[in-house]
């Protein structure tokens, strides 16, 4: 497997690296979505480069 992330468009189609965020979407007019509060973890994601499989993990120690 080899170490990669996902992609996240965001503000002005800007590159950022995607996040996972406690508890259930709530949406806000402001913001889009709130994660004010909440835990956030990077996701790292891996490739199988022969098949193409992809897992992702959000862990603390990433």
């Amino acid at each position: 497997m080899e170490q990669g992330f996902l992609l996240d468009r965001g503000h002005a189609n800007a590159s950022q690296e995607q996040e996972w965020v406690q508890g259930e979407v709530e949406r806000s007019i402001w913001v889009g979505i709130k994660t004010k509060g909440r835990e956030k973890l990077p996701v790292r994601t891996f490739r199988c480069p022969r098949c193409g499989y992809l897992e992702s993990y959000a862990n603390e120690t990433a």
